[in-house]
């Protein structure tokens, strides 16, 4: 059975820690120790780029891939707002048609070619009344934006209804 004392002398020049066995000599000196604690110097670095960078990168695309997924599918909820409001407000079913295709042309035109892919946009009109410009009646529009970039789609539904006046 060993015995081990550690003793610590600080002093104003530098502080040194010796292992002392009982019986046997210092096997430290004072050099070796604090050449010892410099040897640590940039193991940090060291375990930040070999541990937690190889861990964090998936998580970061991970979350930006998600980021771009929520904001794809609320740029097409607000799309299919707009698109039913326009359609509401036309006079008649080919007018409300016309100004919800120009709506999305002009979309596609501004908010796509900024992301520099070649998206399509569809969409398909359900109406509670025929002809679905009928004072009262209710309107469904379905919104698809397909994003060949990226490889997805994203679909949302909006209604409203067309004013009594």
């Amino acid at each position: 059975m060993f015995n081990k004392n550690i003793s610590v002398e600080v002093s104003n020049e530098r502080a040194s820690t010796h292992f002392i066995d009982e019986g046997s000599p210092s096997y430290l000196s004072d050099e070796r120790a604090s050449t010892e604690i410099n040897d640590e110097r940039g193991s940090a670095t060291t375990e930040f780029v070999l541990l937690a960078l190889p861990l964090f990168l998936p998580a970061l695309l991970f979350f930006l891939s998600l980021s771009n997924s929520a904001n794809s599918e609320m740029e097409a909820s607000f799309l299919a707002r707009q698109a039913v409001n326009t359609f509401v407000g036309g006079k008649n079913d080919l007018e409300a048609h016309i100004r919800v295709d120009a709506l999305l042309k002009e979309f596609q035109k501004n908010e796509m070619a900024d992301k520099s892919n070649e998206g399509i946009i569809k969409y398909s009109i359900r109406c509670s009344d025929f002809p679905c410009i009928t004072r009262g009646g209710e309107v469904e529009l379905t919104l698809q934006i397909e994003d060949s970039a990226n490889n997805t789609s994203s679909i949302s539904i909006a209604r409203s209804t067309v004013d009594k006046w």
